[in-house]
């Protein structure tokens, strides 16, 4: 007896779903990557990095960076939920050069310090 929110359904078409997959895909190979900047995703996708910009904001709201930094949170979180190591290990083999900007990033996405996750969810 639910009702599902029209404006929180979006259908893509089959070319933006395309995007959406080769986008996640190549994030997948490359989140670790410290060194990894937005401008790889034109350089090893077959789009311009104004079109990366424009439909990745278009489709999920989100600038490549913030996408990519989205991506390398949620498998954070995962990872110390799975205990794959302490915070700052985790923070490192997600991309992060610095504990203090990861934890600070962390809150801003999920609310909550990775140390006080770690204490409440683990």
């Amino acid at each position: 007896h639910s009702i599902i929110d029209d404006e929180l359904i979006k259908t893509l078409k089959p070319k933006d779903e395309k995007f959406i997959n080769d986008i996640w895909d190549y994030s997948e190979t490359v989140w670790q990557d410290r060194t990894f900047h937005v401008t790889k995703f034109s350089k090893n996708l077959p789009y311009s990095s104004i079109q990366v910009y424009r439909k990745l904001k278009s489709l999920t709201g989100k600038s490549p960076s913030r996408f990519i930094r989205e991506f390398r949170l949620k498998k954070a979180m995962q990872f110390l939920h799975e205990k794959k190591g302490n915070i700052s290990q985790i923070a490192n083999k997600s991309g992060f050069n610095s504990l203090t900007y990861f934890s600070k990033c962390f809150k801003n996405r999920f609310g909550i310090l990775p140390s006080t996750y770690v204490q409440q969810h683990i």
